[in-house]
């Protein structure tokens, strides 16, 4: 059959259907939805690299009503029950530890303040020089002694040694409601892992904080960083008690056999 040369030919091209539209972006989404992404991060290193993908979720990640609801779901799924508050008593008691180290390291009026301290406290006790004095401490649902060496230079060389050894064990030693007892012990430097401990990454991270608005704003979210580490590492041959009185935390070094009570705390 002959042709109109003035035709058009059919297109090889499919039709298109009625109706069906371009696939939406992921920022199309409406913003409770975004917001609701970024809460149900399955994990911290999920959430911080969320907003690291683009302008809008930088912005979410960074809202501290974000990170709090984020905090507080992450926080209920694995710090529930005698386990989740024995392991965040562990971590608060590192990250106070560690904000004291960053003081001594970079206040140049902290030594100052702390021989102050302990000076008031020989006034108390005239017994306790070269050894260690105790104080208490502020955490959630406990009541906390902290040991503190008398002498500044001690206590500064202490504390480094506590983030800094790869040979370090932190070790728990708790007495329960009724007198039973349990020990659990996790190594700083954990095999086949990264070259430093978990405790020496969270040094850094804290320091690269020291002096900005982060390390106050982000301190719950690096806190978090220790807790992953305990939840990850908790030694698996652990029993756990139905109700904890109290729990003593020490750091072991495997290699001079020498323990250093750092905080006993009561649940109230």
């Amino acid at each position: 059959m002959s042709t109109n040369s003035g035709s058009v030919k059919p297109s090889d091209d499919k039709p298109l259907a009625i109706g069906v539209h371009a696939p939406l972006s992921i920022l199309e989404l409406p913003n409770e939805l975004l917001h609701q992404i970024a809460v149900n991060s399955p994990c911290l290193e999920a959430f911080c690299h969320l907003g690291a993908t683009n302008h809008c979720f930088h912005a979410i990640v960074n809202s501290q009503i974000i990170r709090d609801q984020f905090v507080e779901e992450w926080a209920g799924s694995r710090l529930s029950g005698t386990k989740g508050k024995i392991i965040a008593f562990i971590a608060t008691i590192f990250h106070q530890t560690c904000i004291e180290l960053l003081r001594f390291e970079n206040d140049a009026a902290y030594p100052k303040k702390y021989a102050r301290m302990v000076s008031r406290a020989h006034l108390q006790n005239p017994y306790c020089i070269g050894r260690f004095y105790s104080t208490q401490l502020s955490v959630p649902g406990w009541d906390v002694t902290r040991k503190y060496k008398m002498r500044t230079g001690k206590e500064k060389r202490r504390l480094q040694a506590i983030f800094m050894k790869l040979t370090n064990w932190i070790c728990f030693k708790m007495t329960g409601c009724d007198s039973t007892w349990a020990i659990g012990s996790i190594p700083a430097k954990i095999p086949g892992k990264t070259p430093s401990s978990w405790l020496t990454k969270y040094y850094h991270l804290r320091l690269s904080r020291w002096g900005t608005p982060e390390f106050e704003r982000c301190k719950i979210i690096d806190i978090m960083l220790l807790v992953e580490a305990l939840l990850e590492h908790w030694p698996e041959d652990y029993s756990d008690m139905a109700m904890v009185g109290k729990i003593q935390v020490e750091v072991y070094d495997a290699w001079s056999s020498e323990s250093d009570i750092l905080a006993i705390g009561s649940l109230r």
